[in-house]
């Protein structure tokens, strides 16, 4: 090996010992240097941006805003006061349909009661014969207790019968029957036409042409359309600002909006339940909404409440003066 090999050599062997000895000694500087971050002193309460707008006092309405449910104010069931085959009904005799009071519904077959009062007439006539057949008797009677009392010059004991009173009293009786029993009949044959009997609404359909009813079935069920409630649940400590419907003049201001985007309508506070809510401990009051469909105010379109929905309401109760009226976005929890 020449000797400029061998100091080369020499030269890369210092070069990497040089190498190891400055990596160990930064290696060493951290390790006995380790960083540090100085604590800094929390400052003073920082200054809150606030906007300052002058109040006015004034007096205003407290307004509770709740949920609440629509439901009929009246419902009924519809059911066959006579048996028999359903042969006609209204093209509105379907759920949704519309009635005004009065308005025919649908028709049971009538041929049986028809024939039953030409039935009661003829046996009004045999009573009314009877009747008259029993006068006849009367004065033929009467005739035959005078010759027998001029003839034995007494009058008899018991006048009654040999007058014939009994079998008279009997045959106005029979005549009286008979005349009920027609009227009977009458009234069966009007009752195979059923009416709405109060402006409403077709909830639910139980039978349709061609069926056989009873009286014990149940034809339809009809809610009306003069009234809906709103049934909703309050916190108890609301009730103070709220009043109730008088005779005098009505409850408490509602305002209602429906779902859907569908619009709003306005009702007042009816009556307050007796009773809390046994689950949640809420008070439970009624809204009256008038014409809920908007039948009698066709001109301004009123949009139709629907049975079952919820809807959001606002209640107008009590006012509250000197009062000042804020956004609820500034109150704060606790201030």
């Amino acid at each position: 090996m020449s000797i400029k090999t061998k100091i080369g050599s020499l030269l890369r062997a210092l070069l990497a010992l040089l190498i190891l000895a400055a990596a160990g000694g930064i290696g060493y500087y951290f390790i006995s240097n380790p960083a540090k971050t100085d604590k800094k002193e929390e400052g003073g309460e920082k200054a809150l941006s606030v906007t300052v707008a002058p109040i006015t006092l004034g007096t205003y309405p407290v307004k509770i805003e709740v949920m609440g449910r629509v439901k009929p104010s009246h419902e009924t069931s519809i059911k066959a006061q006579v048996e028999g085959t359903i042969i006609e009904t209204s093209d509105e005799f379907i759920p949704g349909g519309f009635f005004i009071e009065g308005a025919h519904i649908l028709t049971i077959d009538p041929s049986d009661y028809e024939l039953e009062i030409k039935v009661k007439k003829a046996a009004l006539k045999q009573a009314q014969a009877a009747l008259e057949l029993e006068k006849g008797q009367q004065e033929i009677a009467r005739d035959e207790v005078r010759i027998l009392e001029q003839t034995t010059g007494k009058k008899l004991k018991n006048s009654d019968l040999a007058l014939r009173k009994p079998q008279l009293q009997q045959a106005l009786a029979d005549l009286d029957a008979a005349k009920a029993a027609l009227e009977l009949a009458e009234l069966d044959l009007a009752r195979t036409k059923i009416s709405a009997p109060f402006n409403a609404l077709i909830h639910t359909r139980s039978a349709n042409i061609g069926d056989l009813v009873s009286t014990q079935d149940t034809i339809a069920s009809l809610v009306s359309t003069d009234e809906y409630w709103i049934e909703v649940d309050i916190p108890v400590h609301h009730l103070g600002w709220l009043k109730t419907e008088s005779s005098a003049e009505n409850g408490s201001r509602a305002h209602i909006t429906l779902s859907g985007n569908r619009g709003a309508r306005s009702g007042s506070l009816k009556k307050i339940n007796a009773a809390l809510n046994e689950k949640s401990r809420l008070a439970q009051i009624i809204i009256s909404v008038k014409d809920p469909l908007g039948l009698e105010d066709i001109k301004n379109s009123k949009p139709a409440l629907v049975i079952d929905d919820y809807v959001n309401v606002t209640l107008i109760g009590k006012e509250l003066e000197n009062s000042v009226r804020l956004p609820s976005a500034y109150i704060r929890d606790g201030n």
